[in-house]
């Protein structure tokens, strides 16, 4: 295999990263940015100290100037072994050109091949690699499939155990008048029949007979229509057979089905347990990233073609986890998750979601954490198609569920351009936001890891217009959470001025980490109005809402230079009411956004209402929800919303602004403004992404001085009390912390 930069579409077919949302991307204005050029002493390892209580601006000199691998940008190169294997001093002489240029470490995994991790030397020729790498002073992250998505293991999960293949309900329907015997056959289509009954026209249900191979019903009395269900394998038409790469037998294969937990332990013991037991590193792996697994019941990449079924998530063991989870049987119910538009369908499909949401997180990404975590490192990686909240009903059933279960939440961007990532239609920004969110409820380690696979522009070196845009994309990626790059931009072939870029955004990694986010306001994930539409479909088109409302809301709140986190339905439930807020320990609100809510839990709706009671603030915006996510709750949740008012967003944002404004000064609307908790004190975090020169003025009267920390320089500017106005150059951050008087 030939090294993986020398190609950019070879980083795309390695990498899960496939061009499958972004085409001719818009032609934009580039600001032209401060990007800093420095030649700087090469990166050290130095572990970091323990910071003590109450803040000290000499706790983070040190490391605020020269980032330790740790917090620096990581190389994604599959072929890590290859190169090793072809030339060893070329890959020793790339190592110490990866430390020089700022790199923290490398991507890889054991040498793609036909024998892939059951080669002879497959552990042995890693193992060497490896300890070049780490001798080197630069970290370890695995990959853990050949091509993706994960958890096929190149074909093997499957291969032996047929039952684990990715699969589902697939649905029929039959009309019929009368006493008219109907027969259906299996033809070979369907592992087996799974149900069917007949409503009549009065709505009674009359069971049909159901064996493997064949439907039977003798008919009734009156007109009646048939539904029968059938379980089928998943792979045509998925992402398992069409991402992007098809033809290739090593990416395109059968897949697994990630609700079965046997499927997914069969996945942990062919490749997460041999490498934790030949590979001599594996216990000093940051993360292990895993590559976009799915639920295969979507049509994806099929363009406008109308295929035979419409496919719906199944796996066994679930009739019985449904019921558990909501005390009545689906059985009877299937038709309404693949026809209705009434009120109990939308709430079955709700259900219905839940339910495989409770799965798949514990399945999958539980599962496996609780391996990886068991051995050391940490499960990471990133899940298919976060940007657009259909796809996490149909995928995930629930994304926010999924993503608070990993150890490291990750998400794959897939623009260098700004406004591409930004655009409100399909909001890369807000993939972000989602994964980093996860990590602010579950007040992990402040690492969130973004794979920056950006297919819409060259691999470096590359023109400074573009280089201009990846690094103002990235700042907003910081700005929103980001900690840890996992990059296919090849530092090691980059121009020898990346060194300035990458330190920039270590030091801001750095200063991330060790802050905690306080902003103040949520923006809820309304997962349950989707759900309601989550209705299968025989297209690659999902039938359901827009979901750009959303990520309007969340731009209005960045463009009123305020920030927010996502918070869902766990959070709302497990947190506390505590002085006017909304807290879990890790994360509190004064303010929360309900964009166009219509399904959400009774109990959810019910804490809300105490919350503004108690003194904070709910907005709700555009609508009032409508529907509960229970039959037996409408009377009562009708009640509750009976009195709730709606407000436009314009109306929503003043409302933030007075309740959560952070009141600070800035000459230009083209700066964004984040509030963090840096050992007690507050610390905002401004950057300027316009094409000028800005500054922001701060002004607090408990304030005993303040110290401004510049991630271009690596210096920390100390200030005294009184007013204070720092200047942001062109696409630069700054971050101010306010001593306490």
């Amino acid at each position: 295999m030939k090294k993986v930069f020398t190609l950019a579409l070879s980083l795309l077919i390695l990498a899960g990263c496939s061009a499958k949302e972004i085409s001719n991307p818009p032609v934009v204005t580039t600001p032209e940015v401060t990007v800093p050029k420095v030649t700087a002493p090469e990166v050290t390892t130095t572990i970091s100290p323990v910071l003590p209580e109450g803040y000290n601006p000499d706790t983070y000199k040190e490391l605020f100037s020269s980032p330790t691998s740790e917090y620096r940008w990581n190389q994604i190169v599959h072929a890590t072994v290859p190169n090793y294997l072809n030339n060893t001093t070329s890959f020793a002489n790339s190592l110490r050109t990866m430390v020089q240029r700022g790199g923290g470490g490398y991507v890889f995994n054991v040498q793609f091949s036909k024998d892939y991790i059951d080669s002879q030397n497959a552990f042995k020729d890693l193992n060497n690699a490896s300890k070049l790498i780490k001798d080197s002073g630069l970290e370890i992250w695995l990959y853990d499939e050949l091509g993706y998505p994960s958890g096929a293991a190149g074909g093997r999960t499957a291969k032996d155990n047929p039952e684990y293949a990715s699969q589902g309900l697939v649905y029929g329907v039959r009309n019929g008048s009368g006493k008219e015997p109907v027969t259906i056959d299996n033809d070979g289509k369907f592992f087996y029949f799974h149900s069917a009954y007949a409503i009549d026209e009065s709505g009674e249900l009359h069971p049909a007979e159901v064996t493997n191979d064949r439907v039977y019903f003798e008919g009734v009395s009156g007109d009646w229509i048939l539904h029968v269900f059938a379980v089928k394998e998943f792979y045509e038409g998925t992402h398992a057979q069409t991402n992007g790469y098809g033809g290739n037998n090593w990416v395109s294969r059968r897949y697994i089905n990630i609700m079965d937990k046997n499927a997914v332990r069969a996945f942990i013991n062919n490749t997460y347990k041999p490498y934790s037991e030949k590979f001599e590193y594996f216990d000093q792996v940051v993360g292990i990233f895993t590559d976009e697994p799915s639920l295969m019941e979507v049509y994806q990449h099929t363009g406008s073609k109308v295929h035979e079924f419409a496919q719906l998530s199944w796996c066994k063991g679930f009739d019985e986890k449904f019921e558990q989870m909501h005390g009545y049987s689906i059985s009877d119910k299937l038709h309404l998750i693949f026809t209705s538009d009434s009120d109990e369908a939308k709430i079955v499909r709700i259900n219905y979601r839940q339910t495989v949401a409770e799965m798949v997180a514990e399945s999958y990404f539980s599962q496996i954490a609780q391996f990886c975590e068991s051995h050391g490192t940490a499960l990471s990686g990133h899940t298919l198609l976060e940007e657009t909240i259909p796809y996490h009903a149909h995928y995930y059933g629930d994304l926010m569920k999924c993503l608070r279960k990993m150890t490291i939440p990750g998400v794959d961007s897939l623009s260098g351009y700004t406004n591409s990532f930004m655009n409100e239609d399909w909001p890369i920004f807000m993939a972000v936001k989602y994964a980093t969110s996860a990590t602010t409820l579950e007040g992990k380690e402040r690492l969130t890891m973004v794979e920056l696979c950006a297919t819409d522009f060259k691999v470096f070196p590359t023109p400074s217009s573009e280089k201009r845009q990846i690094w103002n994309t990235m700042n907003i990626m910081f700005f929103e959470g980001i900690t840890t790059i996992n990059a296919y931009l090849p530092i090691d072939q980059a121009a020898s001025d990346i060194k300035g870029m990458t330190d920039y955004f270590g030091r801001l990694s750095y200063m991330s980490r060790h802050a905690a986010w306080d902003g103040d306001i949520a923006l809820y994930y309304p997962i349950n109005t989707f759900q309601a539409y989550s209705k299968p479909s025989r297209t690659a088109t999902l039938g359901a809402p827009s979901s750009n409302t959303i990520s309007k809301v969340a731009r209005a709140i960045y463009n009123a230079q305020l920030d927010f986190t996502v918070a869902d339905n766990e959070f709302i439930l497990e947190a506390e009411i505590k002085n006017g807020t909304l807290t879990n320990g890790n994360v509190s609100f004064k303010a929360i956004c309900m964009p166009s809510i219509e399904a959400m839990p009774l109990e959810v709706l019910q804490k809300l209402i105490n919350f503004e009671k108690a003194g904070g603030s709910v907005i709700w915006i555009d609508s009032v929800p409508a529907i509960p996510d229970s039959i037996a709750d409408i009377p009562s949740f009708r009640e509750l919303t009976e009195d709730l008012r709606a407000v436009d967003l314009s109306v929503a944002v003043s409302i933030l602004k007075n309740t959560c404004g952070y009141n600070l000064s800035v000459s230009s609307s083209n700066v964004m403004i984040g509030k963090y908790s840096l050992d007690n004190s507050t610390m905002y975090w401004v950057y300027n992404y316009s094409d000028k020169s800005n500054t922001v003025t701060i002004n607090k009267n408990y304030a005993n001085g303040y110290d401004v920390y510049d991630p271009v320089t690596g210096a920390i500017d100390a200030k005294p009390k009184g007013s204070l106005t720092v200047e942001l150059g062109a696409g630069n951050a700054k971050l101010i912390v306010v001593k306490n008087g």
